[in-house]
């Protein structure tokens, strides 16, 4: 008679590895999009947020309404 109590080493215990393999990568990809989508957000608010500076603070900044043109205009996804 087998005792309840003893570890599966059989095909449950290889299913349940691989389910947990599973879980785990699905994790890491929805970690990388939440991450990447976080990113293009705060991409697209300091672009907008650079673009309402006055001329005064842009030439604080070194920055020139040209400059603030082309970066505004990028693509979210472009660094």
């Amino acid at each position: 008679m087998q005792n309840d109590t003893t570890l599966s080493t059989g095909p449950d215990r290889t299913a349940a590895t691989a389910r947990a393999l599973r879980m785990k990568r699905w994790r890491t990809a929805l970690a990388t999009i939440a991450a990447t989508v976080g990113a293009w957000l705060h991409r697209g608010r300091t672009r907008r947020t650079l673009e309402a500076l006055s001329d005064h603070e842009l030439r604080d900044i070194g920055l020139t309404r040209t400059h603030v043109w082309r970066e505004a205009r990028k693509p979210f996804w472009l660094p």
